[in-house]
């Protein structure tokens, strides 16, 4: 029976502090990279191609450890993860109001409550990033062989 096998590397740096903060610094622009092709991939997903979803989409919090990629719309969770059929009550008014027709410039409409029924969810935050894994993993990967260099 073999036995395992170990082995130790060990190299020295002649200015690590400079060898880390290029490597930090490469990190940073790559999780830029992604974060500006993952934010484009959203809004190409988003089923509604126009108005706040849209302009709400970004990334925050970019280091060269990763981003949070949000959506800002107030809306944006209905469409992400869709809902199940409920009850809408005003909070501050004694009814809701809304226009109908395109563009909300049409009939005015008001109700004390009323059914809503399902939204059937339309991902477009987690595909962009969970459909683009290979590829993003990939730039990740070329950012770190040319920093080592």
């Amino acid at each position: 029976m073999a036995s395992p096998m170990s082995f130790e590397l060990k190299f020295k740096l002649d200015r690590p502090g400079r060898w880390k903060q290029k490597l930090v610094d490469e990190m940073a622009k790559s999780m830029e990279r992604v974060a500006e092709y993952t934010k484009g991939e959203a809004i190409r997903r988003a089923s509604v191609h126009e108005g706040e979803l849209m302009r709400g989409i970004d990334y925050i919090n970019l280091s060269h450890k990763g981003f949070d990629l949000v959506s800002t719309a107030p809306y944006s969770a209905y469409i992400e993860f869709g809902t199940r059929a409920h009850m809408i009550r005003p909070v501050n008014k004694k009814a809701l109001h809304w226009k109908g027709g395109k563009g909300g410039g049409g009939k005015d409409f008001f109700s004390k409550g009323h059914m809503v029924s399902v939204i059937v969810a339309r991902p477009f935050l987690y595909p962009a990033f969970m459909d683009n894994k290979d590829k993003i993993q990939r730039v990740i990967q070329e950012t770190m062989s040319k920093a080592l260099r």
